[in-house]
């Protein structure tokens, strides 16, 4: 399975902080996208696991406990 995507971000926002709130609100945009597309296929598995787990995508890869 494989998803293209374009996202169309304002860079007017320089400072850090709205740089990273603006790729925040994509990368969710994108996984919403993502969790309807999957919604109704698979039997729902992977739509019920991208909306279980969503706030660990977003963490530093350091930052998890396995």
């Amino acid at each position: 399975m494989e998803w293209t995507f374009h996202l169309h971000i304002n860079l007017d926002a320089t400072d850090k902080f709205h740089l990273v709130q603006l790729i925040g609100k994509a990368f969710q945009k994108i996984r919403i996208r993502i969790m309807n597309q999957l919604k109704n296929q698979y039997n729902g598995t992977y739509y019920r696991r991208l909306k279980k787990y969503w706030k660990l995508l977003q963490k530093n890869r350091f930052k998890l406990n396995y």
